[in-house]
């Protein structure tokens, strides 16, 4: 059972990156970095296409903001099953376990 715990929860471990790798960069990148195909590239670039619009948003923004919609539904979607399905059944194994983080006291005797 342990084996079995220690293996989805390790796996679990490595789903949690690879969704962050879908919306953010990776710490630590110096300079000006560009990702075409993370959700945080697609926000700004619909954030400017936005401001650049005087009045009511248009084609482009409007197009862009229909990309944005669909990113964002796409990984919440991703997140929500990883919690409801992955993480549920790792949460359950794990609470099976009867596990102390205390040895039984023995009380010292002297004879």
């Amino acid at each position: 059972m342990k084996k079995e715990i220690t293996k989805l929860g390790k796996s679990l471990q490595g789903s949690l990156p690879a969704l962050e790798k879908r919306y953010m960069m990776p710490e630590g990148l110096k300079g000006i970095q560009s990702n075409p195909g993370l959700l945080s590239s697609t926000l700004w670039q619909t954030s400017g296409y936005i401001e650049a619009s005087d009045g009511a948003p248009n084609q482009t923004a409007r197009i862009m903001m229909e990309k944005a919609r669909k990113d964002v539904a796409n990984i919440v979607s991703d997140i929500n099953r990883l919690f409801q399905e992955n993480f549920a059944a790792y949460q359950q194994k794990v609470e099976v376990v009867q596990f102390s983080l205390f040895k039984a006291f023995e009380p010292i005797k002297m004879e």
